[in-house]
């Protein structure tokens, strides 16, 4: 709102200056030069201004955008983590069980290997 009242501000003051710099309308004609030179450059200025407020506006809310995305990110590498780690875990687990089967099965084979053997004798 204030923004816009600004920029109407700005916009009306170069009107003004260059009406009576012009002398299109006979109201202006009365002002002296640098009165017209001097509303041109308050628009100039109060348009500048606007643009400036703008822009810094623009800049904070990226600026706040930005962290609120790093603390997103922070927390989504921590669960990653967090989630490869219990895999990992789960995977040494299956290893371990894997080969605890592995050696029954040898111990079985070898046995089974060990009566053959014994029958055939």
């Amino acid at each position: 709102m204030v923004r816009m009242t600004s920029f109407i501000l700005s916009l009306a003051f170069l009107v003004m200056g260059f009406l009576g710099l012009t002398e299109l309308l006979p109201i202006f004609k009365t002002y002296p030069v640098y009165a017209n030179v001097g509303a041109i450059a308050l628009g100039v200025l109060g348009l500048l201004i606007v643009l400036y407020v703008r822009r810094i506006g623009e800049s904070a809310h990226q600026r706040r955008e930005n962290s609120q995305q790093k603390k997103e990110n922070v927390q989504l590498r921590k669960e990653t983590y967090d989630q490869s780690k219990r895999e990992i875990e789960q995977l040494k687990k299956d290893i371990e069980q894997l080969k605890a089967e592995n050696m029954q099965q040898r111990i079985m084979i070898e046995q089974h290997a060990l009566q053959s053997n014994s029958e055939t004798w």
